[in-house]
């Protein structure tokens, strides 16, 4: 049977792996086994043995929270690796503590001032006190710690904040859609009063229109019965003097004439004898003793004379169109006798 092994170690390397990394760089293997002597009871170390091996470390091994390294190395110097982690675009990697190690002397002002212009955080002169690394170490790291710390209060913050500035633009988003809201129903109360009040301006127009008509047709109405009954009065105050002009039957008398007058001259110009014919109609042209009779009744009585003047020219109007007749009859005769002749 193969002998048990002692468990032991496993609890250990739990620990170990619970431990902050460190990375180590020097190219001396001594001076790496020296700070593993001091540091690898409380921290859990990484070693490299110039820059360019601890860079590839780096990227390898995201749990590394500190770099000690040497600044005369092959490869890559502590310069190089220093200005190479500062220029990081990881922030996992540009933020890390970098403890510059040498073996010059500490009073060395421009080895110091260089290391912090390229970003050290600090330098220690070789020989060092264990004391002094781990008490370096911790301090960094809880500084480090508390940067967190400091980060993540900060981060709540900005986040509390960035959750009452979204509550405060919801807010005030709710508030001018309210307003808009309001002021689209005012707007459309406005609208439906001017409509309102435009409808009934019309409903006003159209009946003062309806009105004015009505008056119009009432006043037409009353202005025809009022001509009625003047024509009507006038009508009865002439019917006497009508009855007075014609009776006994002049009126009878004038038509009849009027009747034989145009017969003859039809007669007359059936025949050869224009002349006849126009002697004839000439001896008709004149109505016996009416104009006489008119003149002394509108003479006597000029209240009568307007009916008497109308009634002279309707009576005249058969006469004048006989003779133009009779005239362009003749003249049409005595052409053709004209004619003939020639």
């Amino acid at each position: 049977m193969a002998p048990m092994t002692d468990p032991a170690p496993a609890p250990q390397s739990a620990v170990c792996v619970e431990n902050p990394t460190l990375l180590i760089v020097d190219d001396s293997r001594l001076m790496r086994h020296a700070l593993k002597k001091i540091l690898s009871a409380d921290f859990n170390l990484v070693e490299a043995a110039d820059g360019e091996e601890a860079w590839e470390k780096l990227q390898t091994e995201p749990s590394i929270q500190a770099i000690f390294s040497d600044l005369s190395m092959p490869n890559l110097d502590g310069y190089g690796l220093l200005e190479r982690v500062r220029k990081s675009v990881e922030a996992r990697i540009n933020s890390l503590p970098f403890i510059v190690i040498t073996g010059k002397e500490g009073d060395d002002a421009s080895l110091r001032s260089e290391a912090q212009a390229l970003g050290a955080n600090e330098i220690v002169c070789k020989p060092f006190k264990s004391e002094e690394i781990i008490g370096m170490t911790n301090r960094f790291l809880a500084g480090d710690e508390q940067g967190d710390a400091e980060a993540e209060a900060l981060r709540l913050a900005e986040e509390a904040e960035a959750q009452r500035l979204a509550e405060e633009t919801a807010r005030l988003a709710a508030e001018q859609e309210a307003r808009r809201i309001a002021e689209e129903a005012e707007a459309q109360r406005q609208a439906e009063e001017t409509a309102r009040l435009a409808a009934a301006q019309e409903a006003r127009r159209v009946a003062e229109e309806a009105e004015a008509q009505r008056q119009a047709e009432e006043t037409s109405r009353l202005d025809a019965e009022a001509e009625a009954q003047r024509a009507a009065e006038e009508s009865a105050s002439q019917q006497p003097v009508q009855e007075e002009l014609f009776e006994g039957g002049a009126l009878e008398d004038v038509q009849l004439a009027v009747k034989d007058v145009a017969e003859q001259a039809a007669n007359d110009a059936a025949s050869e004898d224009v002349n006849a014919a126009v002697a004839e109609a000439a001896n008709y042209t004149e109505l016996p003793d009416i104009d006489d009779n008119i003149s002394d009744i509108a003479a006597a009585e000029p209240q009568r004379f307007p009916f008497l003047t109308r009634t002279c020219i309707r009576l005249a109007m058969p006469f004048m169109r006989l003779s133009n007749y009779l005239l362009r009859l003749n003249k049409d005769k005595q052409l053709a006798a004209l004619r003939e002749r020639l």
